[in-house]
């Protein structure tokens, strides 16, 4: 699932619910926008 939120103080939470899989490879991207500004964090998950 893909979720946009907007806060007025900035600060967002965000619950993710990943699928069991037992091979390859999953990953986590946000995204923030703010004035102009933007910046990325990735996280790889592996296969339990």
């Amino acid at each position: 699932m893909i979720y946009s939120m907007k806060t007025r103080h900035g600060v967002a939470i965000v619950l993710a619910r990943i699928p069991s899989f037992t091979s390859s490879r999953a990953a986590i991207l946000i995204k923030a926008l703010a004035g102009g500004s933007e910046t990325e964090l990735r996280r790889v998950i592996h296969a339990a």
